[in-house]
């Protein structure tokens, strides 16, 4: 009877309570990942009060000209180590004794 229902009640008040707690451990969360990820977005660590919607926005944008710049960077990379490759041939070309028939002449 009233004793089961007394149970039940403060069941329920445990489990809320419970509920309540971890909502709140998931928002902050939450909120520490969100300031965390504004932090490393320049322009948006020194804005305190920015919000979601703008930090995922500028994080795309931000992202986006990394991953432009990393190609740029590779693009260049492989034309100064193909530049590599033909200097160093013409150096070894240049330090390579004269054939036998240059020196006997």
């Amino acid at each position: 009877g009233a004793e089961g229902e007394e149970i039940d009640v403060v069941t329920d008040v445990a489990k809320r309570k419970n509920h309540n707690y971890l909502e709140r451990k998931r928002r902050n969360d939450l909120r520490s990942r969100f300031l965390a990820l504004r932090d490393q977005v320049p322009g948006l660590a020194s804005c305190p009060k920015t919000p979601k919607v703008v930090i995922l926005s500028k994080s795309s944008e931000y992202l986006q000209s990394l991953i432009s710049a990393e190609r740029r960077m590779a693009a260049e990379k492989r034309q100064l180590q193909l530049r590599q490759t033909q200097l160093l041939k013409r150096i070894e070309l240049l330090l390579e004794p004269r054939s036998l028939g240059e020196n006997q002449a």
